[in-house]
């Protein structure tokens, strides 16, 4: 794709809604680029599974049997268990690529510059196994909350539940329900800290514990307007990506519950989850890469720096009036 010029987008904090207009207006004036950058990891990990699918086929799943031996199911599945995890490893790995290609090219749209499929890759070269670092860092950091957050909510149900049994069973669940539902909204808070933790690691050349700390500085005040933009955007590519999935999960559905598992069905499904996850999966990076914008204006008056940079580099002969000022870190 010929790298094409484009205007700078208006830099100005927005509201939770502008930002919300802003990534679908860039996701369809772009569309062709962002489905071409996530399109190249999606076919290797659509070849990494159909590889473990079709290399290592479940027909049948001794599901009348599982009753008697619990374990006759996962016998059946072990001999697929380490070409999964290596597939996963593989998935990491085209993601991380995808990821940072999109948060590049949203970063240069965004600032005006041209930017092309070949151009947003090369752009994050050298970069991916701290990016692949950075990634496993947080997913190990979520994953310490969610449980910390539910062990928590665990023991406070349980002691609620007892209490409250006495008066009413009903309301005992009811009381546990919504503190399930707020222990979730509460970790999912806190980890709002690290949202732009992965645009901070790739445009401002941090380290991958400096990304997270300068991104909890930049979301601070900032968290549930923030929230509510990462929730909005995960419903949208859970919707898009169900309209690919969901006809091959029923019919998985279907045959699992008479034991039966199609390889045909199964490599289906893998090529239907390359597709959604190619239209779907700029998305949430997108919104994550304008978020940081947004929050660096709030914070650091970054139009006000972008704009004196143009000034000064348009008065500077061979100087290029459209590049954004150093991304120096919050003092």
């Amino acid at each position: 794709m010929d790298e094409v010029p484009v205007q700078a987008a208006e830099l100005k904090p927005m509201s939770l809604s502008e930002l919300l207009d802003r990534t679908f207006t860039l996701y369809r004036n772009r569309f062709w680029l962002f489905c071409g950058i996530m399109v190249i990891p999606e076919i290797a990990i659509m070849i990494c599974s159909l590889i473990v699918v079709v290399g290592f086929p479940i027909h049948v799943l001794p599901i009348a049997q599982s009753s008697q031996d619990p374990f006759a199911v996962f016998r059946t599945m072990q001999s697929r268990i380490v070409p999964t995890f290596l597939a996963l490893i593989a998935q990491l790995f085209f993601q991380a690529f995808a990821l940072g290609a999109v948060t590049v090219a949203v970063s240069e749209l965004y600032l005006g510059r041209a930017v092309s499929i070949r151009g947003a890759y090369r752009m994050i070269r050298g970069k991916i196994v701290g990016l692949i670092g950075l990634i496993i860092l947080l997913f190990l950091i979520a994953f310490v909350f969610l449980v910390g957050v539910f062990v928590a909510v665990g023991l406070v149900g349980g002691i609620a539940s007892v209490a409250l049994t006495a008066i009413s069973p009903i309301l005992s669940v009811i009381v546990i329900l919504l503190m399930a539902v707020g222990g979730f909204v509460l970790a999912a808070w806190l980890l709002m800290r690290f949202a732009v933790s992965i645009p901070v690691f790739l445009l401002e050349q941090q380290g991958a514990v400096e990304s997270m700390t300068r991104s909890g500085v930049l979301t601070r005040g900032h968290r549930g307007r923030i929230l509510g933009a990462v929730l909005v955007m995960y419903i949208v590519s859970f919707v898009v990506q169900s309209l690919f999935v969901m006809p091959f999960a029923i019919l998985t559905f279907m045959y699992t519950v008479k034991g039966l598992l199609p390889v045909w069905i199964q490599a289906a499904q893998t090529v239907a989850a390359a597709l959604a996850g190619t239209v779907a999966g700029p998305l949430f990076m997108i919104t994550i890469a304008l978020i940081y914008y947004d929050v660096r204006i709030r914070k650091e008056a970054f139009d006000l720096e972008s704009m004196m940079n143009a000034l000064n580099a348009s008065a500077n002969s061979g100087g290029d009036a459209g590049a954004p000022p150093p991304l120096q870190p919050a003092s």
